[in-house]
């Protein structure tokens, strides 16, 4: 049953991605997915969302020259802001200077 909720996730990154819809696609209620998935992964679903969404993004980051903005949304983040924020403090940089590290090699 994960897999088949983290290819779903992975399917549907650029889009609100609720611990309800996820419960429903599990046939659970939120209250017991919530545990089952930090049970499965070892992660709350916020934050298993957030780290997907890096990951992506990350990935995009390495290879795309689209505008940061563009990736952003892509990954399913709202605002720019709040990717910098998360982005900066899950890799120790902003989008652009993870941009630039991986262009050089770093």
């Amino acid at each position: 049953r994960i897999d088949q909720v983290l290819a779903w996730m992975h399917r549907h990154l650029h889009t609100e991605l609720a611990l309800e819809d996820a419960a429903r696609r599990a046939h659970v209620s939120p209250a017991a997915f919530s545990r089952f998935f930090r049970r499965e992964t070892g992660r709350t679903w916020t934050d298993a969302v957030q780290a997907m969404r890096c990951s992506e993004a990350a990935r995009r980051l390495r290879r795309d020259t689209r505008p940061v903005a563009e990736i952003a949304a892509d990954c399913g983040w709202r605002t720019q802001c709040h990717f910098n924020l998360v982005l900066s403090a899950r890799f120790g940089l902003t989008p652009r200077q993870y941009r630039r590290a991986a262009a050089a090699g770093g």
